[in-house]
């Protein structure tokens, strides 16, 4: 009773915020809707650690518990020795011993099963749910809320960094972004997912909205917790970022050749990858890649996960990477196709490519080259969506992990889609529409 009190005043104190923050207003979409969304959220959020209560009843290896679990131990070293605590939620001086005897043997998910020397993100989920039992008092259901909201507000980040760029499509790109169901289900629970898109929306929003030399105090501190968030969270989804981000400023900066200059980052970027074993040795991308998907598939195996499928394994070299991109997009983005369904858990995601494919091939029904002016925009857009894509496949052999870490690009690939809907085709063959656009 009082975890669903708390968790209520929690979801009207950010209702309230999404009725009187200036940064929710100027959307084109009245605070009531918006509102409404925040609410579907925090509901997807509460059926997810439904399902992972009631369906995969493992708490040790649900990221939604596992990590709400770990972090008490963090949380109540504040009490008991507040040093410890303040160096754990750092990383400053808690390497000894001492603190992997008396702490981070204690907790399921600290130390990896398959250590590697890129950074652990499941340290910054557990200090993240240390930091919000502040507020909850150890009630579950309030981490839930809090990370649905600050998930929205990344979302709405996206949605106002584009929403200059589709005319009169304001409703269809809210939808893309908000009530896609990968983005909506695996971005509402109190996951690295929900954290991601608040970190990845803020920043793109730096990228695609704004005159960097005129920005205030608040803008650059905006955008240092954002690039934080990243390199702690998923660093490899800043690193597709800041590629990606470098692109579209050329462009921005000096118009024209866009296919050109975004090919030259892109190639340069790939050099210096291949090249960096040569000044680090230690640190050769290709080959930790590859070792990251052999681990992959033995933890998979180990597991006996059911949504496991047969990948090819990387070969650590240029070739071997380069072969891997076509099986790497298809098994991102399009699988499970429906005759893989194993479980009623993998029917939604079967659904969803099914629409997915649907609307790719609608698009050239309403779908006009000469009407795309924001060929930049573009580019950004599904330059980033297919290298995560093709990242993710290279990696995971489990669908239903997949499914989860293409959420960031199929963000912006939904955004590329709309953007590329012609809405004059859309309204003159189906009426329906034009009382929708009009609202715009």
């Amino acid at each position: 009773m009082l975890e669903a009190t708390l968790s209520l005043v929690y979801c009207a104190l950010c209702i309230l915020l999404i009725y009187r923050a200036p940064f929710f207003r100027g959307l084109g979409i009245p605070a009531s809707a918006l509102s409404g969304v925040l609410i579907i959220k925090i509901a997807c959020g509460v059926g997810l650690s439904f399902i992972y209560t009631y369906y995969y009843t493992d708490r040790s290896t649900a990221d939604i518990y596992k990590y709400f679990d770990d972090s008490v131990i963090l949380h109540n070293a504040f009490f008991d020795r507040p040093g410890d605590f303040f160096r754990m939620l750092t990383g400053v001086g808690d390497s000894s011993s001492y603190f992997v005897d008396t702490y981070y043997d204690q907790m399921n998910s600290w130390i990896r099963t398959y250590e590697s020397n890129v950074y652990n993100d499941s340290h910054t989920m557990i200090r993240y749910n240390a930091l919000l039992r502040f507020l909850s008092f150890g009630y579950f259901q309030v981490h839930t809320v809090i990370t649905c909201f600050l998930s929205f507000i990344g979302l709405t980040a996206v949605y106002k960094s584009f929403l200059p760029f589709v005319g009169r499509k304001g409703w269809f790109l809210a939808a893309a972004i908000y009530l896609t169901p990968s983005i909506l289900f695996w971005g509402s629970g109190a996951s690295k997912e929900g954290l991601l898109l608040f970190a990845l929306g803020l920043l793109i929003q730096k990228i695609i909205s704004t005159n960097l030399p005129r920005q205030s105090v608040f803008y650059w501190l905006t955008l240092a917790i954002s690039f934080g968030l990243l390199i702690v969270l998923k660093y490899y989804i800043l690193m597709i970022l800041i590629v990606t981000g470098g692109a579209y400023l050329w462009v921005r900066r000096t118009p024209g050749w866009a296919f050109a200059k975004y090919g030259t980052v892109f190639l340069f970027c790939s050099t210096m990858v291949v090249l960096l074993p040569t000044f680090f040795p230690a640190y050769n991308p290709l080959e930790i890649l590859a070792r990251k998907q052999a681990d992959f598939v033995t933890h998979s195996a180990v597991v006996g996960s059911g949504s496991r499928i047969a990948v090819t394994p990387l070969e650590p070299t240029v070739w071997g990477f380069i072969k891997n991109i076509p099986e790497a997009v298809v098994n991102t983005l399009f699988r499970p196709f429906l005759w893989e369904v194993k479980s009623a858990l993998m029917l939604p995601a079967a659904i969803e490519n099914v629409g997915l494919m649907a609307i790719m091939l609608a698009l050239f029904l309403f779908f006009r080259p000469s009407k795309i002016r924001w060929g930049n925009q573009l580019f950004f857009v599904f330059c980033f969506a297919f290298s995560v894509f093709v990242l993710v496949g290279w990696i995971s052999p489990v669908l239903g992990a997949s499914v989860r870490y293409k959420v960031p690009g199929l963000l912006l690939f939904m955004v590329g889609l709309v953007v590329l809907l012609d809405e004059n085709k859309l309204t003159n063959r189906i009426p329906f529409f034009n009382k929708l656009l009009t609202k715009q």
